[in-house]
């Protein structure tokens, strides 16, 4: 499904490379977390899976074509199939949660319609049912400036679920919870991997939350994938090497 083959990122401003010959392969259906500390290469990573970030080399191949290469046209199909979730929600907390999860078919209307907040049935409908799937229904027409940390994420993985993604990249998406709401959503996201067959692939800083809900754990260290494996592999000393200092 994906493919990173000797991917290197360095920025120009300060020089310093992130990631630095990356290759990983993720196949449909897993449930991939990866650990590493603050600064480890995480979030570059993600954002450089769906291009919001360009990789300074290598190649990003989705289902075995170059991302790289792709139209404007083409890139906003393959961001249309891949889901987002953050830390910080990115919700309209003055809109509505119907509204917020809507905002998910933007890649599917045209820009004139999307502008003007137009939506069809069969689009309202779809919403709807991604919402009673995350146990939000009930609040779709509540704002989102009124719901708890563990609402709005279920919100965020409405919004996800209604583009029918085939993979979902999560930023740190259950850091900022408490550890009850952590592990519900880490639950929710692994039930939608298993019953919708949607690969996820999180940056997670909890090692407990990893080695309990994912499949498969992969470990960043300076920018270089020290640890790729199953969950009962990561012992102590695969640990040291993963949150070690430089």
């Amino acid at each position: 499904m994906l493919e990173l083959r000797h991917m290197h990122k360095q920025y120009t401003k300060t020089g310093q490379a992130v990631l630095r010959d990356i290759d990983l392969t993720i196949r449909q259906g897993e449930f991939v977390a990866v650990l590493g500390s603050s600064g480890a290469g995480k979030s570059t990573l993600i954002r450089c899976i769906n291009q919001l970030v360009l990789p300074s080399s290598g190649e990003v191949l989705w289902e075995g074509k170059h991302v790289q290469a792709k139209s404007r046209a083409d890139m906003r199909r393959h961001r249309q199939q891949i889901g987002m979730i953050f830390q910080g929600f990115h919700l309209l907390e003055r809109a509505d949660v119907l509204t917020n999860v809507l905002v998910g078919r933007f890649g599917d209307m045209s820009v004139l319609r999307a502008i003007a907040g137009r939506f069809q049935r069969e689009e309202i409908n779809a919403a709807e049912q991604v919402l009673q799937r995350v146990g939000m229904l009930e609040f779709r027409h509540a704002r989102v400036r009124d719901l708890s940390g563990g609402q709005k994420q279920r919100v965020a993985i409405a919004r996800a679920l209604v583009q029918r993604p085939k993979l979902i990249l999560g930023d740190e998406p259950v850091s900022n919870l408490d550890p009850v709401t952590a592990e519900g959503i880490m639950k929710l996201l692994q039930e939608l991997c298993r019953e919708q067959g949607i690969t996820m692939l999180l940056n997670l800083h909890s090692v407990e939350l990893a080695k309990a809900f994912a499949s498969r754990i992969i470990g960043l260290a300076h920018g270089r994938i020290v640890f790729d494996g199953g969950p009962a592999e990561l012992d102590a000393a695969v640990l040291q090497s993963i949150y070690s200092a430089r």
